[in-house]
C-alpha cells in the first residue's frame, strides 16, 4: 500500500499561511544541556522536517538553498607548560548566511534571507549553523 498526499495547490503566499495555519504550535521536544548548567529544551529539526514536508508537498512549494557567505573560526586556551606555550582549541565557530528562493507551482517565488550561527567543541558547528538557518 502506498501513502498518497492531497494536493491542494494555491498561489504562494495563500500556500504559506495555509501551511503556518496546519503546522500550528510546536512544541519544544528536544532537550539540551548546557556546560553551564542551564538545562532546557528546543523545538528539534526533526519535529520540524516531518511537519513541514508533506505540508510543502500538498501546498506544492518548494525551497532551494543558496548559501550566501560562511565562516568559521576557532578559539584557543593558552597555557604555560614546562616553560612551553601550548595552545589547545576550545571552541569552533561558524556562520552562515543563506538564501532561500520559496516557489509555488505557478514559478512565483519569494527569497528569504536567513542567518545561523553556531558554537562547538567539535567539527559539527558549520552542519549545525546550516541547520539553524533552515530551522528559523
Amino acid at each position: 500500500m502506498t501513502d498518497t498526499i492531497e494536493t491542494n495547490y494555491q498561489p504562494l503566499h495563500k500556500a504559506i499561511l495555509s501551511i503556518k495555519g496546519e503546522v500550528g504550535r510546536m512544541q519544544k521536544d528536544t532537550p539540551i544541556s548546557a556546560a553551564s548548567g542551564r538545562d532546557y529544551s528546543v523545538v528539534g529539526y526533526e519535529q520540524i522536517i516531518a511537519k513541514l514536508a508533506p505540508l510543502f508537498l500538498k501546498y506544492g512549494i518548494n525551497v532551494y538553498p543558496s548559501v550566501v557567505e560562511e565562516s568559521s573560526w576557532d578559539t584557543y586556551r593558552e597555557r604555560v607548560d614546562n616553560g612551553i606555550l601550548v595552545k589547545t582549541r576550545e571552541t569552533h565557530f561558524a556562520k552562515v548566511i543563506v538564501d532561500y528562493k520559496i516557489c509555488d507551482t505557478t514559478g512565483v517565488s519569494e527569497t528569504v534571507r536567513m542567518v545561523g550561527e553556531s558554537e562547538n567543541d567539535n567539527d559539527k558547528s558549520m552542519s549545525a549553523a546550516l541547520s539553524f538557518a533552515w530551522k528559523y
